[in-house]
């Protein structure tokens, strides 16, 4: 029998931190501008235009920032990322899929959003693609993964949003703020994956999708 895979998350995302009462009120209001710039980018198949990507203030605050970046392409204020992690309820390095995709649902009515768990590959791709073909609208998927040839960085948790996918659904792109602080080629916060690859680091934990 193998040895389990160990992952190294000591440089990695790590899900989510509670700050302190006194942190979040003196970043409560804070306006928060994106990491990357609201653009326009060509790709062979569909992507959401002008999608705005928001670093996480720590490594544990991927969910507050996908968050903030799906409702802000949707055209409605999104307070910055301690306030939504308050909101949201965020305890113990942890955050709620459910209470992020309540806390979406409650500032825009563009898209419903719903949280699923225990998709195949087949289902987990349909549904992405629905989403920003039919919808126009984001998804937001829980990863866990290692450094290797796919990725530059180790996470046992990270939310990445989801927001382009090519003509034949076997590739889709991925918002990650945190490739900034990783020594990562990929500058522009975003990048493809192949859809088998994205499978097999959502399924290690079962993390959920927000569609």
């Amino acid at each position: 029998m193998e040895d389990p895979e160990v992952y190294d998350n000591s440089e990695g995302p790590q899900g989510a931190k509670e700050l302190t009462q006194e942190q979040m009120e003196e970043q409560k209001y804070i306006t928060d501008l994106p990491l990357v710039p609201p653009m326009i980018i060509r790709y062979e198949g569909w992507m959401l235009e002008e999608y705005p990507i928001f670093e996480p203030k720590t490594s544990y605050y991927s969910g507050p920032a996908a968050v903030q970046s799906v409702l802000t392409f949707f055209n409605v204020f999104a307070p910055n990322r301690n306030t939504i992690a308050e909101a949201c309820g965020m305890k113990e390095n942890e955050i709620s899929l459910e209470s992020m995709k309540d806390y979406i649902n409650s500032r825009q009515s563009a898209k419903t959003y719903v949280v699923e768990h225990g998709l195949s590959q087949t289902q987990m791709a349909d549904r992405m693609y629905f989403n920003i073909f039919e919808y126009k609208a984001p998804s937001v998927l829980g990863l866990t993964f290692n450094e290797n040839g796919y990725w530059d960085y180790s996470t046992n948790g990270q939310f990445l949003s989801i927001y382009g996918v090519d003509s034949t659904q076997s590739r889709f792109v991925l918002a990650d703020p945190w490739i900034y602080k990783a020594d990562s080629l990929q500058t522009l916060g975003y990048y493809d994956q192949p859809v088998e690859v994205l499978y097999e680091v959502y399924s290690r934990r079962d993390m959920g999708l927000i569609r």
